[in-house]
């Protein structure tokens, strides 16, 4: 039995991180569903594919680790260990021998031994394949990269939903580099002198904005008064 496991939302500014693992006998039958690295595979089809992958997986299994959270760990841990943490998690629930992982730190190889150090070896996992760009080489892990991006994607609507509202202006897709996301943050700062639930504010972009609409607040505040004439 092998499992694969990738997340979805590692870097965004908005939104949750979504690790998802899957489990089956082999890589051939997700392969049969025509899974690929889920970035390149449209919405309408990863929703579809989603739908099918857990149709025939042994298990699914995903967690949500929200912006706070993120935050507030991050005091004391790296992302990286955050995510080697919740990989070891679902790597127990699916109850697999071989495991194959989308790496998240720049030494691929230990990102695995990281995770089989956290499971033990009451785990059972006897091998850990660890790579970068992993969800494009196994379809098990293609497979947990749609599931997490779906689930991902499927939360930022839903957090989204209210905020819009609010707003008047769409959350886009949560990430930094996404404008529509920017425009968002910025216009509820305006209105509301602070960036809404679900910002991790941690991050450099949150932090930027924050300090770059205080300036301007207090720059609001400054009077700068009339230079005196000098005696003659």
């Amino acid at each position: 039995m092998i499992g694969g496991i990738d997340e979805a939302g590692r870097g965004p500014v908005f939104g949750p991180m979504v690790v998802a693992g899957v489990s089956g006998a082999d890589q051939a039958m997700f392969q049969a569903l025509g899974v690929r690295d889920s970035k390149v595979v449209s919405p309408e089809k990863r929703t579809r594919l989603a739908r099918e992958i857990e149709g025939v997986a042994r298990r699914v299994e995903s967690i949500h680790i929200e912006a706070a959270d993120i935050d507030q760990r991050r005091g004391g841990e790296t992302l990286n260990e955050i995510e080697v943490s919740a990989f070891a998690v679902i790597a127990r629930k699916l109850g697999v021998t071989e495991l194959f992982v989308d790496a998240a730190d720049v030494v691929a190889t230990r990102f695995g031994r990281d995770i089989l150090r956290h499971l033990g070896p009451e785990a059972g996992v006897m091998r850990v394949v660890a790579e970068h760009k992993a969800d494009a080489t196994y379809p098990v892990v293609s497979a947990a990269s749609i599931i997490a991006k779906v689930q991902r994607d499927r939360e930022v609507a839903r957090m989204g939903r209210p905020l819009e509202k609010e707003i008047g202006l769409p959350v886009g897709s949560g990430y930094a580099t996404d404008p529509i996301t920017i425009a968002f943050l910025e216009a509820y700062y305006k209105q509301r002198g602070t960036l809404p639930t679900g910002t991790r504010l941690s991050w450099e972009t949150a932090r930027a904005l924050e300090s770059r609409f205080k300036t301007r607040k207090l720059e609001e505040f400054v009077v700068v008064a009339p230079a005196k004439p000098r005696p003659s």
